[in-house]
Formats: C-alpha cells, sequence, structure tokens
C-alpha cells in the first residue's frame, strides 16, 4: 500500500515545483482540475468540501516529496486507507462530456457510486443561481417532479422569470430534487444496487 501511495500521492500532491518524485511503481496519478466542469465553482458546496480536504491532507504530508516515503512508512495503516481514498478521488473521472464516448467509463462511475452510497442531496440544492439558467417551463417542470403543488408550478408559469426563479427556490426547498446527472443511478432490471455495490468491490 506504501508503495503504491508513494506513487499516487506525488502526482496528486506535489507539483513540478516541489520536484517530481519518480517511483518504481509505475500507476500514473493525477488531480483533475474540477472548476472547468462547473458551471458557479465558487457556489458549489461539493467542490468547496473537496478542496478542504485535499488542503487538509497538504498540512499532513511532508513538505518535501523526498520524505514522502519514509513517512508514509510511517503511519498506522487507517491514515494509508484514508489517503488512499482521497487519491484515487482525485483520479475519479464521473464528467460526462457533451459528446460523450466513454460508456463503459462513465457506467464503471455509476458502480462507484452506488458502492459508497454516494448522495448528492447533501452537496447540491435548486438553488436560484440553477433555477435561473432554465425557462420558466423548464422550472415549472421541476416544481412538478419534485412533487410541489400544481397551483405553485403554474403560478411560476405566470410570473416574471426573476419571481419564478424565487418562488420556485422556496417551494423546492427541502424536497430532495436533483438533475439525473446528480442522482443515484438506477440498477438494470433485474439487479439490486447491492448486487452492483459488489461488482464496484
Amino acid at each position: 500500500m506504501v508503495a503504491i501511495l508513494h506513487a499516487l500521492v506525488s502526482r496528486v500532491f506535489y507539483d513540478y515545483h516541489h520536484g517530481r518524485i519518480e517511483s518504481a511503481v509505475e500507476i500514473t496519478g493525477q488531480r483533475r482540475n474540477l472548476v472547468p466542469s462547473i458551471k458557479e465553482p465558487d457556489a458549489c458546496r461539493a467542490l468547496t468540501g473537496w478542496n478542504e480536504a485535499v488542503e487538509g491532507w497538504s498540512h499532513r504530508l511532508p513538505g518535501n516529496p523526498a520524505d514522502l516515503w519514509s513517512w508514509l512508512v510511517a503511519q498506522p495503516q487507517a491514515v494509508l486507507l484514508d489517503l488512499l481514498a482521497l487519491a484515487t478521488a482525485a483520479n475519479l473521472n464521473a464528467v460526462v462530456a457533451r459528446h460523450e464516448t466513454g460508456k463503459e467509463r462513465i457506467a464503471h462511475a455509476d458502480l462507484m457510486a452506488v458502492a459508497v452510497g454516494l448522495d448528492m442531496r447533501l452537496w447540491w440544492t435548486p438553488d436560484a443561481a440553477f433555477l435561473s439558467r432554465l425557462s420558466k417551463a423548464d422550472i415549472a417542470g421541476v416544481m412538478r417532479e419534485a412533487g410541489c403543488a400544481e397551483d405553485a408550478a403554474k403560478a411560476v408559469e405566470r410570473a416574471p422569470k426573476p419571481e419564478s426563479v424565487l418562488h420556485a427556490e422556496k417551494e423546492l426547498d427541502g424536497k430532495g430534487w436533483l438533475p439525473a446527472a446528480l442522482r443515484m443511478p438506477v440498477a438494470p432490471e433485474g439487479e439490486s444496487r447491492e448486487k452492483m455495490a459488489l461488482a464496484a468491490e
């Protein structure tokens, strides 16, 4: 585990300015920049939480890359497992591009989401910043899908856009609605989520 982490962590946490480590274990690690995939990164709670996790580890790791191996060797297994989870997450690519060709990659990302019990309702809500990018008809559609009252959805369709957005944000609060891209993957017919989770493990 130390050997794997030595290779991964050197790529995730140490850039060329620190002096890149050349590990004997040839695993290519990276830390993806998520900002280009997010419309308003400064308002994204999930990205903020991720950056805080990375920063927390940055403070724990040795400043000199040459000390990484000895530092890893000295850590208890629980610390190494936590670090391995973060280094794995840093290399996870579940972004669906506009002209997506990596269907197998996305399917595997879905398996991983099920295995870890990913619930984006903890990190995302349909706020005004999101709703303002939708048409009034789409906002009303979101409300109906989320189980809001039909009268409220119709009121959104009739009101001026700024009022519609504010009204919809209030109505959707606590409903737990997520866009399709953020929802927990649905298990194929005849296959339980437990089976999907085991497949990912």
